[in-house]
């Protein structure tokens, strides 16, 4: 009760129309609004809109007051406007919410058509609106064509897979999902997965507090960009710990979730809905495995993880986003040079006021671009306080912090400063302490492997007399008989301040990375422990703050020995690194390959002052081996190409080589240098700013027809939300495939829910399109060589000649060369999903290692689709999308499978390949073609009217002027290749 001078207030929500009862309640407020969930009549979309409240749900607001004493309603609004446009009744449920499960349970009891059965209510659905959800049932599987063979849109024959989802309690989608996770023997993951979706968010988000909880998202992500697997991480955990007792008591378990911004009532609501799942698949023979297959020993957890968005993306389908295409060099441009991972864009300032208009932010944060533009590049500032330590501050202003605390500190203890050297108290530029990058005419390094980072990311040293003698004699000076003070207790070390750390019983020049306080197990109090980086060597060790040794300004007067290095025009491989992220096996690989040798390294490009290039090792039987090659062949790597930085860079060192025109101002990337005008007799205004934004985010289309006229945007709390592309340079589309899609008020704008964005392999959206539509119709080009495309949707109306269900038919270009070889293989996927869940009869026949054997022959086949390298091709528009019927019958090449099990027209139609023309090959490795080629250079480069990019096959490389190609011609590198195509003539 409220104690004297106290008011008990109740804020709610619909629920106080029906579902409450406080005896106490003297006033109602009533704004007369609610939000109601409305289906979409044009796509079928759902979303919640904010609407005026009927006369009916007011009344029942104010019966909240009076139960038990008089009471009083305050409706704000006026009183004409109650009279005029408030409506007497709300619409009812069954006309504005989906009937997905109302119609499959109209089916499931057999009540005859929907359409006629539905027509009895008070209040019936629109037809159209049935008519859409019978399409949407179609779509997924759940209903056929009527026995009788006549085709009526409001109606179909119930399947095996519609019988399961009318069982189940969740959406449509989600049941398919389970079902194919029994497919491909997910079936755990999945329910984890579905029943999750089908509850509110696991996550909490505190007041205040969103920013914290975004960030623990992230972390549960592992980086796998996709909110399914987030949730399957954070609940995989919860379990575990669960499972092993790690909670002695229920508050611990509340603690545990707090700390981790996890709602522990929505994980066991969660595993509740598990169990119900499991007990009604059960029924249908559709089972968890009891014990771990043999099959699944064979599949590393990265495998694991593909497969899982794989079948998300059968089950989701058609919610499929492609993604937008970045302007590289606008990009690069716009972001003046900054790290895209850590720099945002403010639009919007006053012209020539960027200094006073964000007078806050530190001057070494912020560039100003343009008269109106700033870029702002934040870290994550390293600090001694834990409750500091989840907060995004700019480094300087966290180092401005830490030296105010130090002060007050020092002068608390009447204690002179140290005169001992840090970076952070004498502001040297840690770009004049490292070595000077090759200049251009060097095109070959030799290079000791020092430490790997990641696949083809390491640290290594020039492999020359003056770096070992620079090294001895800062590893001299450092261990000998003076030894260097040890730190003060009452020093605060921070990050980018640098020190001597020990390491195998030797001190090394170290560069502080990060400072955390934990406690000590043994005594029981804070100790400080620091992150440092060797700056001699690359590698980064922890260690308390009081094992670092202070060291004067001299010993940074040797440069740092340690040059960072990548190997380029190579990227993660889906054979081995299905995720598109190198997997801990191949830096394994690849540190077994390279670690503590020398090799000779060929410079592609120097980026940040990381050396781009190619390493190359010369064995003693006289063979060169390429470390980039190396890893292609052992299925790590695929060749890429560079970014638009690195291949900017790279054309000019090889203009500058050729000393043609060296330095060029016209050929280097334009930063810009606009100083602020002075801030003497400006006004403090406030001013609206437009961002931040990054032009690197991935900016995602519907690929269905309904939805390719409108934006799309990824719901706020998802953690692709904001998903920078880090290889804006590859040429291949990249796919995000949603859960639920819905739409804002207006109907404009796709929100993306429950995202998954996949791996950046080479045609994968063309792929899984083909995979897992109901049905296909190719498309050939006009010489009927090859593919360029298909259309993917419910299919045609044979005798009226019109698409069945047009909004959500998909037109697919092909990136990739994709022949009858794919289409074969990819109906053997389809036909083992057909036999799996095509017929009830046969699955419930099935024992263990029936099942077994065919969960082990779909995940084959289908990661063989997957993984298989295509030739990029240039992508090809067809000339009529979105039609059907495009292909002459007798080029249509029949399937061995039609009219078995693994055909099933209700579920996955098998795709019929065409005839196509065979074209003559031509050889583009052999020298005779290669020569003539060589010749057509020449005379290209003297043809100043061409205006689109010429290839030199000989060198692999493109130009976009005839300039460029001349000077390319003219280069040591070209004419030392064409001269050896004639030398083999000679042999």
């Amino acid at each position: 009760m409220p104690e004297e001078g106290e008011r008990k207030i109740i804020l709610s929500t619909n629920i106080a129309e029906s579902s409450i009862t406080v005896p106490d309640i003297k006033y109602v407020i009533d704004f007369c609004l609610t939000k109601s969930l409305v289906s979409d009549p044009d796509t079928n979309y759902t979303s919640l809109q904010l609407e005026w409240a009927s006369r009916a749900n007011c009344t029942q607001r104010k019966g909240r007051a009076g139960r038990v004493s008089d009471g009083r309603v305050y409706r704000m609004i006026t009183r004409f406007f109650w009279e005029t446009y408030i409506p007497d009744y709300g619409i009812p449920e069954m006309q504005r919410c989906p009937l997905e499960q109302l119609i499959l349970q109209v089916k499931l009891l057999d009540l005859g058509q929907p359409k006629a059965i539905l027509a009895l209510a008070l209040t019936p659905p629109n037809l159209n609106d049935i008519e859409k959800t019978i399409l949407l049932l179609k779509e997924v599987g759940a209903l056929s064509a009527p026995s009788t063979g006549v085709k009526n849109p409001y109606d179909g024959q119930l399947t095996f897979v519609g019988r399961v989802l009318a069982e189940l309690p969740v959406d449509i989608r989600i049941g398919k999902l389970l079902m194919l996770g029994h497919v491909f023997g997910l079936l755990e993951e999945c329910l984890i997965i579905g029943a999750a979706l089908s509850l509110k968010s696991l996550f909490s988000k505190p007041f205040r507090e969103h920013l914290n909880s975004f960030k623990h998202k992230l972390d549960w992500s592992h980086g796998s960009l996709s909110d399914q697997l987030t949730i399957l991480n954070a609940y995989q955990e919860w379990e575990r710990l669960t499972n092993m007792n790690g909670f002695r008591s229920g508050q611990n378990e509340v603690k545990w979730g707090k700390m981790h911004y996890l709602q522990v009532r929505r994980l066991r609501e969660t595993r509740e809905l598990i169990k119900d799942l499991e007990m009604r698949l059960n029924n249908f023979n559709i089972q968890k495995h009891r014990t771990t297959p043999n099959y699944k020993k064979k599949y590393k957890p990265d495998q694991e993880r593909l497969l899982l968005k794989l079948v998300m993306c059968g089950a989701f389908y058609p919610n499929y986003f492609l993604k937008g295409e970045i302007d590289e060099e606008d990009a690069v441009r716009m972001m003046s040079g900054h790290d895209p991972l850590e720099t945002v864009m403010v639009k919007g300032l006053p012209a020539n006021q960027g200094n006073q208009s964000i007078h806050k932010i530190p001057k070494k944060a912020g560039k100003q671009t343009d008269s109106s533009s700033w870029c702002l590049s934040f870290c994550e500032a390293q600090t001694t306080k834990p409750e500091d330590r989840n907060y995004i501050v700019f480094s300087e202003e966290a180092s401005e912090k830490m030296e105010e605390i130090r002060k007050q500190q020092e002068n608390a203890k009447g204690r002179l400063r140290s005169n001992r050297f840090t970076v952070g108290d004498h502001g040297f530029s840690e770009q004049k302490l490292q070595r000077e990058p090759p200049p251009a005419e060097t095109t070959m390094v030799v290079l000791h492997v020092t430490e790997v980072v990641d696949c083809g990311h390491f640290w290594a040293q020039y492999a020359e007399e003056k770096t070992q003698h620079d090294l001895f004699c800062v590893q001299n000076a450092l261990n000998n008989e003076n030894v260097l003070p040890q730190v003060r207790p009452d020093t605060y070390p921070r990050r980018g301040m640098f020190y001597a750390a020990p390491f195998e019983g030797e001190l090394y020049r170290a560069r502080v990375e990060s400072v955390e306080r934990e406690k000590d197990s043994r005594s029981n109090q804070w100790i400080e422990i620091v992150e440092v980086f060797f700056v001699d060597y690359g590698n980064t060790e922890k260690m308390r703050k009081e094992a670092l040794r202070e060291m004067s300004s001299d010993f940074l007067s040797i440069p740092f020995q340690a040059v960072e290095c990548k190997l380029c025009e190579i990227r993660p491989s889906p054979i081995k690194c299905p995720d598109g992220t190198w997997t801990v096996e191949a830096k394994e690989q690849f540190k077994h390959l390279v670690i503590n040798k020398n090799f000779i390294g060929q410079l592609y490009s120097i980026v940040g002052g990381i050396l781009r290039l190619e390493l190359m090792e010369s064995p003693d039987r006289g063979i060169q081996v390429s470390i980039n090659k190396e890893l292609i062949n052992k299925g790590y790597a695929d060749e890429a190409e560079e970014t638009y930085l690195s291949r900017q860079n790279h054309e000019q060192r090889e203009m500058e080589a050729n000393a043609v025109d060296r330095q060029s101002d016209w050929f280097q990337l334009s930063l810009g240098s606009n100083r602020p005008a002075s801030s003497k007799g400006r006004r403090t205004v406030k001013q609206k700013l437009n961002g931040p934004h990054n032009p690197y985010e991935m900016m995602f289309n519907s690929l269905t027809n309904v939805g390719r006229l409108r934006s799309v945007k990824t719901d706020p709390d998802s953690v692709n939300s904001v998903a920078i592309d880090n290889e804006p340079q590859d040429r291949y589309d990249r796919l995000m495939v949603s859960g639920f899609v819905g739409l804002n008020p207006a109907g404009s704008t796709m929100m993306a829910r429950d995202t998954t964005i996949m791996p950046a392999i080479s045609g994968l959206p063309s792929i899984i399109s083909l995979l897992f539509c109901p049905v296909a119709e190719l498309r050939r080009d006009r010489e009927n060589k090859r593919y360029i495309g298909a259309i993917c949707g419910l299919g045609v109306d044979r005798d009226q000649r019109h698409s069945l269900f047009p909004d959500h038919d998909m037109e697919i270009t092909f990136d990739v060369e994709i022949d009858n070889k794919d289409i074969s293989q990819i109906n053997g996927v389809r036909s083992a999903i057909n036999l799996a869940i095509g017929n009830e009869e046969k699955v419930s026949a099935w024992g263990p290692d029936a099942i077994y054997k065919i969960q082990e022959a779909a995940r084959k086949k289908l990661l063989e689709v997957v993984y298989k390298r295509r030739e990029h091709v240039d992508p090809v528009n067809y000339n009529k999308p979105y039609s059907w019927n495009q292909v002459d019958p007798d080029d249509l090449i029949e399937t061995s499978l039609e009219g078995t099990p693994a055909d099933a027209p209700h579920l996955l139609n098998l795709h019929k390949a065409q005839m196509l023309e065979e074209e003559v090959y031509v050889d583009k490795a052999s020298p005779e073609y290669l020569k003539e080629h060589a010749e057509w250079l020449k005379k290209a480069s003297k043809d100043y009217t061409k205006r689109e990019p010429i290839t030199c096959e000989i060198c692999e490389m493109t130009w976009h002027t005839p300039q460029l190609l001349a000077i390319h011609i003219e280069t040591r590198r070209h004419q030392e290749k064409v001269a050896a195509l004639h030398q083999k003539d000679d042999y």
